[in-house]
């Protein structure tokens, strides 16, 4: 039974030696703690919430009007001679108006991977993740410098906290064909 405790100890001293090496040679910065990205390959889950909302209108209101007229009192050197009066008035309005209202939403989870450290600590990091669904391919792309205190104990950050940010979300297959007008109409319309 003695033999068996000290067999124990000594393989809990071995365990906890061990664990004190790999900490501080840098591989496990805690026994109690997720590990956060803080080197170049090291990954970090970006939760991304982007929502724009943009809109712009203008009026145009413009009008002229030019009014020219005239009477003749004189004809060649002779007085009292009575001419029918002239005029002409030309008068031009115009008026348009447009808007443009544009909105887009994107919430999604991606894991990025730290591609280089700057001299700040400031972390670069870059990712992407394709999505197949029914011959429909989904892409998300995100790029941009994190702040390595931002993020979380979970080694998450949110895509607000990235500076520079690049996020791109892009489809390709049928239904994102279909949403595209015809070459046809594409043609009168470049037209007119």
């Amino acid at each position: 039974m003695k033999n068996k405790v000290v067999k124990v100890g000594i393989l809990t001293l071995i365990i906890i030696w061990g664990l004190i090496g790999l900490a501080r040679a840098g591989t496990v910065d805690s026994l109690f703690t997720t590990h956060r990205a803080s080197k170049i390959g090291d990954v970090v889950l970006v939760n991304i919430y982007e929502s724009s909302i943009a809109s712009q209108s203008s009026n145009t209101s413009m009008g002229k009007q030019t009014q020219i007229g005239g009477e003749v009192t004189s004809f060649f050197g002779q007085s009292g001679v009575t001419l029918p009066t002239w005029g002409w008035t030309h008068g031009g309005n115009y008026s348009g108006s447009g808007s443009t209202e544009q909105q887009g939403t994107i919430i999604a989870t991606i894991t990025a991977s730290v591609v280089e450290i700057l001299p700040n600590n400031n972390l670069c990091i870059r990712g992407q993740r394709v999505i197949q669904i029914n011959q429909e391919e989904q892409m998300i792309f995100i790029e941009g410098i994190i702040a390595a205190h931002d993020i979380s104990e979970d080694n998450t950050i949110f895509s607000t906290q990235i500076a520079e940010a690049q996020i791109r979300y892009e489809a390709k297959g049928a239904l994102k064909e279909n949403q595209r007008p015809g070459i046809l109409s594409r043609i009168l319309n470049f037209i007119f």
